[in-house]
């Protein structure tokens, strides 16, 4: 897997494959989640250089609360995210109810 990086801050990994790549992104819920989208978010321009329009998925970890595995399609990130600056920057957010749950032993088939 090779690290993502938004201004020298590792922000992920991908694994590119020759059909697909999957983007995976480790989140501490209290300090991650946008809770008034109840959505997680990639920045827009690592979105934009790394993923859009490409096959494949991000993978969302939680790391503390549920502990959730998420994932959904690039595709529908492209679709049904949305772009928002919550000051940090424009940033892509998906809504966590268009993600999939997943279990983290699934992870090991991807």
């Amino acid at each position: 897997m090779k690290a993502v990086y938004y201004e020298d801050k590792k922000i992920g990994f991908k694994k590119e494959g020759k059909r697909k790549i999957v983007f995976e992104k480790q989140v501490v819920p209290k300090k991650h989640k946008m809770r008034i989208f109840n959505a997680y978010g990639i920045q827009e321009d690592v979105f934009q250089r790394e993923l859009a329009e490409k096959r494949g998925e991000v993978i969302i970890k939680e790391k503390g609360g549920d502990n959730r595995v998420l994932k959904a399609q690039i595709r529908t990130w492209e679709k049904e995210g949305f772009v928002k600056n919550m000051g940090s920057g424009d940033q892509r957010f998906l809504r966590i109810d268009k993600m999939n749950k997943i279990n983290a032993n699934q992870l090991s088939l991807l």
